[in-house]
């Protein structure tokens, strides 16, 4: 109950701020326009709260629906930006009643705008407004080029892996990575389709999945079944599970629900294709030789991500395989868990942090505000003869449905013989 207050609340405030801006800007020499818009700017808040409240007592019963996906895109396009407004012209607001309080000035005295009405120069209010309505345009383009354009552009990303105990027959192996899906925050598969078809363009010989494919429940798999499905290669597609595959976010009415709800995602891999590694490993085998993979069930140092990976128990009966490659989807677990207790895992492959979908990547330059989050959050890094790859991600979050400057991935390996 308490969130929809909230976020009425917060709906009215940022719109109540667009109106005073407009108002401003616009009620001397417009005063058409603005009576037009002021009507139906507040129909749009009133519908907007409305759809919100629908949303939260009726939609939300366990799978996701279009009308939200496309309800948090309008959101994030509307509002979020709106919130430069209010930093802006609140600190002017609360500046001035910090004024009136002090000096309470007379009644009979004029305020800034009377006493400017006649004059050519542009009022304090009028050069806050334009100034507040040019700064947040910036960040209103920036999250709607993320949003209709920045979520589908894919890039490929190959990396080498120099491995000096690589088998002979390994040496060439070409291995596809793809990650945090979160089919839940598309509205069509067009896009998904163009990434899958990306990846299966590279022809690899081993695919990976880092988990994350719902945000919710297994049941927004469905209309991305067939898709998923064709992802393959000759030695087979591994898969672990994320944070949210769990539907430890969801709202169920049951215990049993919940529980029903990881069943059919163990069964949905089993069902795609994919060998989903709960706490174990395989042996890879070319021309008599081997090497080692491993798959973990999640492990997040930060809460509320579940800690329930335990590389110990699938790290057994691997001792004496030359190469060993591990899936897990968080990439907080190689420094506290995976370096520590298995110094001799030569690659971890992770996902998780999705760049947090906003950054700069320039030549070797790399910054996101995640990196003050996780220190490994996008591409290769070593530390002593230990190596961890972290996926940017293949879709986006629930929470902002776009990308900006951080593109969506698809990354192939090459694992090499030093």
């Amino acid at each position: 109950m308490l969130i929809p207050i909230l976020t009425s609340i917060f709906v009215l405030v940022c719109d109540y701020y667009f109106y005073q801006t407009v108002h401003t800007l616009t009620h001397k020499k417009y005063p058409t326009f603005l009576s037009y818009f002021k009507k139906i700017h507040w129909i749009l808040a009133g519908l907007t709260i409305t759809l919100m409240w629908v949303n939260h007592f009726v939609l939300f019963e366990g799978s996701p629906f279009l009308l939200r996906r496309i309800l948090k895109r309008y959101l994030f396009l509307m509002y979020s930006w709106k919130l430069i407004l209010i930093f802006l012209l609140g600190i002017e607001d609360i500046k001035r009643i910090a004024i009136w309080l002090i000096y309470k000035p007379k009644t009979n005295t004029k305020t800034e705008n009377e006493t400017s009405t006649h004059s050519s120069k542009i009022t304090r209010s009028e050069f806050l407004s334009k100034s507040a309505l040019v700064m947040s345009a910036i960040p209103f383009g920036a999250m709607s080029f993320g949003i209709l354009k920045g979520a589908s552009d894919y890039q490929l990303h190959t990396v080498k892996l120099l491995l000096p105990n690589l088998p002979k027959a390994f040496h060439g192996l070409r291995i596809g990575q793809f990650s945090d899906v979160h089919v839940g925050s598309f509205i069509s598969n067009t896009s998904i389709s163009g990434g899958l078809e990306l990846l299966l363009r590279q022809k690899t010989d081993m695919i990976f999945f880092t988990g994350d494919f719902v945000n919710f429940t297994t049941n927004e798999m469905k209309p991305y079944f067939e898709l998923f499905k064709k992802v393959d290669a000759p030695l087979g597609v591994f898969s672990v599970l994320g944070n949210h595959d769990y539907g430890s976010y969801g709202k169920w009415k049951t215990q049993k629900a919940y529980e029903q709800n990881l069943l059919d995602m163990y069964a949905l891999h089993g069902e795609l294709g994919y060998d989903l590694l709960r706490d174990e490993h395989r042996f890879i085998k070319l021309d008599g030789e081997k090497l080692a993979l491993i798959g973990v069930e999640n492990w997040g140092i930060r809460k509320p991500h579940p800690r329930l990976g335990d590389i110990q128990k699938a790290y057994q009966g691997i001792e004496s395989s030359p190469v060993k490659l591990l899936l897990s989807h968080d990439p907080s677990h190689w420094d506290y868990k995976v370096r520590p207790l298995c110094p001799d895992i030569d690659v971890m492959f992770a996902g998780h942090t999705h760049g947090m979908q906003c950054g700069i990547e320039w030549g070797d330059f790399q910054w996101s505000p995640i990196q003050y989050i996780y220190p490994q959050w996008a591409g290769l890094y070593q530390k002593e003869n230990q190596k961890i790859y972290v996926n940017r991600g293949f879709g986006v979050s629930d929470i902002f449905p776009g990308r900006i400057a951080m593109p969506p991935e698809v990354t192939v390996f090459e694992l090499l013989r030093k």
